[in-house]
């Protein structure tokens, strides 16, 4: 999710869509998430199981791991607060591909 606002500091999240331990496809509506500007459904970037990390009504600053989603431990990705370069793409080395394409 692109940043709500440059000065956003903190984030809370409201409601979880999607039960803990849930299959979501990448897309879907996951949670709820509020800061001061505004309040916004942040949607899974990938398929796989939900493991939520922080539960609704708490606050975090932009950034933070909320969320895993994976179908096994070593094929998880992080769901981040907004505000974070690393929010969209929070990729660890065992979701990159073993043999990343190179240049022509």
């Amino acid at each position: 999710m692109p940043r709500l606002s440059d000065a956003t500091t903190e984030a809370t999240i409201v409601a979880w869509l999607v039960p803990d331990g849930a299959e979501v496809r990448a897309g879907d509506e996951v949670v709820e998430i509020e800061t001061d500007k505004a309040t916004t459904a942040w949607p899974a970037d990938a398929d796989g199981v939900l493991s939520i990390a922080v539960a609704a009504g708490e606050t975090v600053t932009p950034g933070t791991a909320i969320a895993r989603i994976g179908g096994t431990t070593s094929g998880s990705r992080a769901v981040r607060a907004p505000g974070s370069v690393a929010t969209k793409r929070a990729a660890s080395a065992d979701d990159r591909p073993a043999n990343p394409p190179t240049g022509p």
